[in-house]
């Protein structure tokens, strides 16, 4: 949560010292918000022990599948940029 309030911090923070219009500026924030607001608005419908379950299971296993994409990320313009032939998008100078 720290971490998500630090990213919202930034945001506003990028949006008043850049070029960013107010409207455009307040649509995106407001979009930025969605998530958290989504996901607590469904916590305080349906609260149960089962959700706490479910919710500390995910907490505790996101890390994974994030760092696999995370390195995916960094590995794919690696690739590309060396020219990895077994990459899909690496392009053969014969």
């Amino acid at each position: 949560m720290v971490l998500y309030v630090g990213f919202l911090v930034l945001v506003v923070l990028s949006t008043f010292a850049g070029r960013s219009r107010p409207f455009a500026a307040t649509y995106q924030f407001l979009s930025d918000l969605k998530p958290l607001l989504i996901l607590v608005l469904g916590f305080a419908i349906a609260w149960t022990p089962a959700v706490d379950r479910l919710l500390r299971l995910t907490a505790f296993w996101f890390w994974l599948p994030s760092a696999v994409l995370v390195t995916l990320g960094v590995v794919q313009p690696v690739c590309i940029l060396l020219d990895i032939s077994w990459h899909p998008r690496a392009k053969r100078y014969s």
